[in-house]
């Protein structure tokens, strides 16, 4: 078995006595430099920060937890599987419904997401539009054998991109639309109960630019609602059957927004790519995804995470930022991400992915000051497209997700990291946290090609110009065959007249 040094620390500190309470003490001690504050936070460790086990799965894109901390669920394109995490030193695949089918034998594609409440699992297709549109709901009590729970709810109108699962109900993306779709899965026949969509509210907001449903987080009654260019949307969702408007936050006025280009799609600001708030929804955290579409211009580059104070949900107000990791290129072809993807806020901390750039831990008790914890990154091996938490002051599980559009092609999986502060045992040179720290460390990885000029670096500068008329590449191991955020390059140009209008916002050229 391979050595864990986390697992061994708490078996000490059960072995030094007080069970209950040294459990307690582990989980909730405040931070590496202050272990007898309260702040959630966990203490440093003295072994360099590593993953504390890992296994590899073809196609994983979103990972979704138990609320136990013992089982993962992981979105593989065809479906989903089952990872047993109880033993984070060894995650282990104990099930699978992938390969599954529509009701008219065609195979599913594009699962990118999947969603666990109370024993259920919610298995959303056709992310990108490709392949048969609707879901299927799953019993994964047990684990090891996920059975089918009701019927394939088609939804042919729209793929789903992202969703969301609680208390008997599913909230849907609709890809490439403004509609959230929502439908009570409670009982043996599933019913669409309603849809919202921004023009419902205010009539100026009927067709913004830029602005897709993304992806969308449920909470006590109230829906959080990632709109690309548009903001981000809270709705009231306590009668599912009635949503109503309750307030917005963006970096784009309505007439800003509906001054910008198709290009400004793939570059900040804006770019409401994922969302979700704390226990109690006093704060939430909105992060970007983006990239960079001309190396060779200011403007481009990956996006971070943003938090809110929304203690008054009709009058969210900013207050604290965290940046993203850099690297030579973000760009969308080619480069080595470091923008932000999906992530977890829990217990006074924000768990973070940034692809390329690997997972983070920051300390967000005070939002207007975050402080990162620890941080791993692999970048020519890992890139990650979620992290959430497990078993606080234990550990956190993170996907990884394979794409050729990247600098290098990652290896897809599910990995599990202490929940604990620490530094790797050697950072990467190809990312950083700041411009600085990536130009002090180069020289250790560029002395032997000095004589390539930088601008020669590869797959920056000569694929950005021609990025909008072409589909993006994939590998065998995309999940879906298609690559993130809607596959953004076939958002700008390929999507087909009905799509590309949606995202435009009109039916004029941008």
């Amino acid at each position: 078995m391979e050595h864990d040094p986390w697992s061994l620390r708490r078996r000490d500190v059960l072995r030094a006595g007080a069970s209950a309470t040294a459990v307690a003490a582990l989980g909730t001690t405040a931070g590496a430099s202050d272990a007898g504050a309260t702040t959630g936070t966990a203490p440093a460790s003295s072994v360099a920060y590593a993953p504390r086990g890992q296994v590899d799965i073809d196609g994983a894109a979103e990972a979704v937890v138990t609320p136990d901390g013992e089982t993962a669920f992981v979105a593989v394109g065809s479906g989903f599987v089952s990872v047993d995490v109880s033993d984070p030193a060894n995650p282990t695949v104990v099930g699978e419904a992938a390969g599954i089918q529509s009701p008219d034998g065609e195979n599913v594609r594009e699962v990118l997401d999947v969603k666990y409440d109370d024993g259920q699992l919610l298995v959303p297709t056709a992310a990108q539009g490709g392949g048969p549109r609707g879901f299927y709901l799953y019993d994964v009590s047990d684990p090891a054998n996920p059975t089918q729970v009701g019927d394939w709810f088609a939804t042919p109108e729209h793929g789903i991109h992202n969703a969301a699962l609680v208390d008997g109900v599913a909230y849907l993306t609709t890809s490439f639309s403004l509609e959230i779709d929502i439908v009570d899965v409670s009982g043996d026949a599933f019913e669409r109960l309603a849809t919202w969509e921004p023009g419902d509210w205010n009539e100026d907001w009927a067709r913004p630019r830029n602005a897709p449903l993304h992806d969308l987080s449920v909470q006590d009654g109230v829906a959080y609602c990632a709109y690309w260019d548009a903001g981000v949307f809270v709705v009231d969702v306590s009668d599912p059957a009635n949503p109503t408007f309750v307030s917005r936050v963006g970096e784009y006025t309505l007439e800003e927004n509906q001054e910008l280009t198709q290009s400004a799609y793939v570059e900040p600001g804006g770019n409401a790519h994922y969302v979700t708030v704390n226990e109690d929804a006093s704060l939430m955290a909105e992060g970007g995804e983006s990239w960079d579409l001309d190396p060779n211009d200011d403007s481009g580059g990956p996006s971070g995470i943003t938090f809110y104070d929304i203690s008054d949900p009709a009058n969210p107000e900013r207050v604290g930022h965290v940046d993203p990791p850099v690297s030579e290129s973000n760009a969308y072809r080619g480069g080595t991400w470091t923008t932000s993807h999906n992530f977890d806020l829990r217990n006074g901390r924000l768990y973070a992915s940034w692809y390329q750039g690997g997972v983070s831990v920051h300390d967000v008790s005070d939002p207007a000051n975050p402080e990162r914890l620890a941080w791993w990154a692999s970048p020519t091996e890992r890139a990650f497209w979620t992290a959430q938490l497990a078993v606080p002051g234990e550990f956190f599980v993170a996907s990884s997700y394979a794409s050729s559009a990247m600098s290098a092609k990652a290896t897809p999986g599910l990995l599990t990291f202490p929940d604990v502060a620490g530094e790797m045992a050697e950072k990467p040179s190809e990312v950083a946290w700041t411009r600085e720290e990536l130009e002090a460390r180069a020289p250790a990885t560029t002395t032997q090609p000095t004589t390539t000029p930088t601008t020669t670096e590869p797959t920056t500068a000569e694929p950005t110009t021609a990025m909008p008329d072409e589909e993006p590449t994939t590998t065998e191991d995309d999940a879906s065959g298609s690559t993130p955020g809607f596959g953004v390059l076939a958002a700008l140009a390929g999507l087909g007249v009905g799509a590309s209008r949606l995202l435009r916002g009109r039916d004029d050229d941008a």
